[in-house]
């Protein structure tokens, strides 16, 4: 069987971490990080605190879903409201082929795609 864990670590300088590993400082993290393999991600100009993830979960741009923010901005009525998450599946909604465990995970919908807590 194989086993797939994703750790997003969000608002932390990257060097900081490979300071405290390479320390001693973060022992499980450093057991995990030197048997896996790691991607550093960056986000594009048009940056907005909540896209990256949405992006992340569901493997689709900003651009595509046409979400950036959970507030957005009507310029017919001039004025703005909560949109709440996207409406898009996450990428591990893949029904009884696997069990999820996810927690904590921003701006992301329930899925019934999804088998596990």
């Amino acid at each position: 069987m194989t086993r797939v864990v994703a750790i997003g670590i969000d608002a932390v300088e990257p060097s900081l971490i490979t300071t405290m590993i390479r320390e001693g400082r973060l022992p499980h993290l450093e057991q995990l990080h030197a048997r896996a393999a790691t991607v550093d991600l960056s986000t594009g100009s048009d940056y907005r605190a909540e896209f990256p993830w949405n992006e992340f979960c569901t493997g689709r741009r900003a651009s595509t879903l046409r979400y950036w923010s959970t507030v957005t901005f009507d310029p017919d009525a001039y004025a703005t409201y909560m949109r709440g998450a996207p409406d898009a599946e996450p990428f591990y909604a893949v029904g009884d082929d696997a069990t999820v465990i996810a927690f904590d995970l921003p701006k992301v919908v329930r899925s019934s795609g999804v088998r596990g807590v």
